[in-house]
């Protein structure tokens, strides 16, 4: 008997592209939707802890998407005063590098971005449904 090559054929290689070119795009949008839940509540927290007098650097507290996944937690807006409440550094007020409000906070909430992002790609994964190889 002749020897005959061994005949290996690879199917789904196709699917496979298309569905990870899917799972890819949820990841993205689920990872998107961590980062302006998380940055929602940094803004929250820190709209809560600013000092009051009219409100109005509470008011320019804010949580944007700045695109490509990040999201921008801001205050002070075009208030002259904002960034002294943050950091001081004059009229009896000690200047503090790392903020007092904003950046603590932000600092503090890495944790859970990391978290709410492992989360939200369990659940993509989990319920990828994936092409069948034809």
């Amino acid at each position: 008997m002749a020897d005959v090559p061994p005949r290996v054929e690879v199917r789904g290689f196709r699917e496979l592209a298309i569905g990870s070119e899917r799972l890819f795009a949820k990841l993205g949008r689920s990872g998107d939707a961590a980062s302006q839940q998380v940055g929602d509540g940094v803004a929250g927290i820190v709209r809560a802890r600013v000092p009051r007098r009219t409100g109005a650097l509470a008011g320019t507290v804010s949580a944007d998407d700045a695109g490509s996944g990040v999201v921008d937690v801001s205050m002070g807006g075009s208030l002259r005063y904002g960034g002294w409440i943050e950091f001081g550094g004059g009229h009896g007020r000690p200047y503090i590098a790392s903020g007092r409000y904003l950046y603590p906070t932000a600092h503090a909430a890495q944790p859970v971005l990391e978290a709410a992002h492992g989360i939200a790609a369990q659940r993509e994964i989990g319920m990828m449904v994936w092409p069948t190889p034809t």
